[in-house]
């Protein structure tokens, strides 16, 4: 965290140990879990933001400058969520994370709003019930939709018609995530996972059909 801490870094670098973090604290104890999602929390919050060269080398270069390099986003707030996700402990924490990240998915940051989607798609179900994936389905993020089609088929009651555009969009890699998680839904969602792995396996893409195939499930 010393290095993901350190203001003199670019932001890359600092990513890059806030990445390193995250790899390393799912295998420590409990307490230092706790200690990593409090340290963790402020980077969320963009307390952190601001590092070496971020007018440089970060976001998109002035049109007029002769210096043309980028090694993308300046904020550190996405990968951070992503760390405090893997080292929450209690279910306060998790709620934490889930609202953190609902709020992320409006950041005009698009890191940032990819790493709001993932963290949606793995929280705990219980946490999870509470994010309304209806909500979610018109985003112009890929990601996002594709975090929405992995909620949907854990609320297929609320979320059904959602559901059902969702096989309909636009963009081959929701309708391929949305074929897999309707192959691994639960019981309590089977009838309508039948209804989009029917759907889908006449996608006209070949992937979203292969994902859609029974056989590759059994």
């Amino acid at each position: 965290m010393a290095i993901a801490s350190d203001a003199r870094e670019v932001a890359l670098n600092r990513r890059d140990a806030l990445t390193g973090v995250r790899n390393l604290v799912v295998d420590l104890p409990a307490d230092v879990q706790q200690q990593v999602f409090g340290r963790a929390k402020g980077f969320v919050l963009g307390e952190q933001d601001g590092s070496y060269l971020d007018d440089e080398v970060t976001g998109t270069p002035h049109p007029l400058s002769s210096f043309k390099t980028s090694m993308g986003s300046a904020s550190l707030r996405g990968e951070a969520l992503l760390l405090a996700a893997a080292s929450a402990t209690t279910p306060e924490d998790h709620a934490w994370v889930r609202d953190q990240a609902i709020g992320l998915l409006s950041s005009g940051d698009i890191v940032d709003v990819h790493a709001a989607a993932v963290t949606l798609s793995r929280l705990p179900r219980d946490v999870a019930a509470e994010v309304d994936a209806n909500l979610m389905v018109s985003h112009g993020h890929v990601g996002v939709r594709q975090a929405s089609a992995v909620l949907c088929l854990r609320q297929p009651a609320r979320c059904r018609d959602a559901a059902m555009r969702l096989a309909q969009d636009s963009e081959y890699r929701v309708r391929r995530t949305l074929a897999e998680a309707a192959a691994r839904a639960d019981p309590e969602a089977s009838e309508l996972a039948t209804e989009i792995l029917e759907r889908l396996a006449r996608d006209p893409r070949h992937s979203v059909r292969v994902a859609a195939r029974p056989s590759r499930h059994e």
